[in-house]
């Protein structure tokens, strides 16, 4: 079953490249669009078909309807947009996005697949994806605008965040491993948003310990209160935040906002969690 998930992955890839391929050329009209994708479809011995496809006249972009995957995956579309070929392989904006991949509960990995249907949740698993980024040259910033994954009933977590002082040539991305410490955050945000996740999580709890999810949920705030001591009004108030979020689940985000750009060698230098959390003026917000 992991090799079939790997396998799953890897075409899913493919899909990303078919558009990216599609898109390197201009694409004035939607036969041409067809017409590119089936070549390299074709080219690269894919198993992968579609209803539809999509030409976006006024920017570089592709979406592909319908499509379906080995005959077992199945995608309401999946589409790139941005895509600049004069570029080459370094791209400066680009945005991917996949909505309504119906997976099957049993292609999930054991201990998400064991969890998912203990949960309750309907198979097939709808998952929605998106990324999208820029490249600012004149500041030397890269974007992560949005990393976000949702699936159905169970909600959704989202990431962004902006780093400065990007070297975006290849040569600068071929070095990170060695200059990684030298680039610095400028503001980040992860957010978490509940469907019914959290609610289905105490009545698993519930059914386990054989109490009921309101007395789940209520065992689980005081374990939470029992493992805090927080020392700072910061402290405090993300822990208040955490708890109201446990208590009445919507969203929950973190983020922060450093009054200047740190970098990651001087956040790798913080011992004490107070100085980390003042430097980069981190809040928790439910």
């Amino acid at each position: 079953m992991e090799d079939s998930n790997s396998k799953k992955n890897t075409v899913l890839i493919a899909v990303a490249a078919v558009l990216v391929a599609s898109v390197g050329v201009d694409i004035y009209a939607d036969s041409v669009a067809e017409e590119k994708v089936d070549q390299f479809i074709a080219e690269k011995g894919l198993n992968i078909t579609y209803d539809g496809v999509e030409a976006n006249i006024v920017g570089s972009g592709i979406t592909l309807e319908e499509v379906r995957i080995d005959d077992s995956l199945y995608i309401e579309s999946v589409s790139i947009n941005g895509y600049d070929s004069s570029l080459g392989n370094l791209q400066t904006e680009l945005e991917f996005a996949i909505e309504g991949a119906e997976i099957p509960s049993e292609e999930l990995p054991r201990d998400y697949r064991r969890m998912y249907d203990q949960l309750g949740f309907d198979s097939p698993v709808k998952l929605n994806a998106t990324a999208a980024y820029h490249y600012d040259e004149s500041n030397r910033t890269l974007f992560l605008d949005e990393l976000s994954a949702s699936a159905d009933d169970v909600g959704g977590v989202s990431l962004s965040f902006a780093v400065a002082d990007m070297d975006f040539s290849e040569a600068g991305l071929s070095s990170l491993l060695f200059t990684w410490q030298q680039l610095k955050l400028a503001e980040a945000e992860v957010v978490f948003d509940n469907d019914e996740l959290m609610e289905r999580t105490y009545e698993l709890i519930g059914r386990e310990q054989g109490i009921s999810a309101d007395e789940a949920k209520d065992a689980l705030i005081a374990q939470v209160k029992s493992q805090g001591n927080p020392q700072t009004d910061f402290q405090e108030d993300a822990f208040e935040e955490l708890i109201d979020f446990i208590d009445s689940p919507g969203e929950l985000s973190i983020e922060v906002s450093p009054k200047e750009p740190v970098s990651f060698g001087q956040l790798m230098r913080i011992n004490r969690p107070a100085e980390m959390v003042e430097l980069l003026q981190l809040e928790v917000d439910g």
